[in-house]
């Protein structure tokens, strides 16, 4: 499965040279949710920080897809919640404790605090993608963060031969 998080600025968020990231072929983020649309491996939105989910017509053709899936909003007022809604929902647990139950095994609990802190880093990636990095250097921070390496055809050809 393929999380898309969405945050303020990320339909329009901008390369140093100010074009719109999602138009350049090149863009990691448009790469990912454009593969997974295409090989139909289940692609669900994280709507963050209150966004509105983007329309098709804003996106490019190749992920318009991702306008009409089912979004999931994470807000920072009902984290515990929203994240325990959100694993109940993608299936990684049989069913959202109550606040009343025996504690949870260790195993379920485990799982859970992995795709929380999945979750929290993938968001801080989001966050620093759109802008927060740019902002910093600007003020004279240091960035240490690399650009990932793009799929090549020799990796995508590998990822069709793994089990789904």
């Amino acid at each position: 499965m393929l999380l898309a998080l969405i945050g303020r600025g990320w339909l329009d968020a901008t390369d140093d040279a100010g074009r719109r990231r999602l138009d350049d072929a090149g863009d990691f983020v448009r790469q990912e949710i454009s593969a997974a649309l295409k090989r139909r491996i289940p692609v669900t939105p994280i709507l963050l920080e209150d966004v509105e989910m983007p329309t098709a017509d804003r996106l490019l053709d190749e992920i318009k897809d991702l306008a009409y899936r089912n979004a999931f909003t994470l807000s920072h007022a009902r984290w515990e919640s929203d994240v325990e809604e959100l694993i109940r929902r993608l299936g990684l647990t049989a069913s959202a404790p109550s606040p009343v139950s025996a504690p949870a095994p260790r195993s379920r609990l485990g799982l859970i605090a992995a795709a929380a802190a999945v979750i929290l880093v993938i968001s801080l990636a989001v966050y620093m993608r759109s802008g927060c990095v740019a902002e910093g250097a600007a003020a004279g921070t240091p960035s240490t963060l690399e650009a990932p390496t793009p799929i090549s055809p020799a990796d995508d050809a590998e990822l069709d031969h793994m089990p789904r």
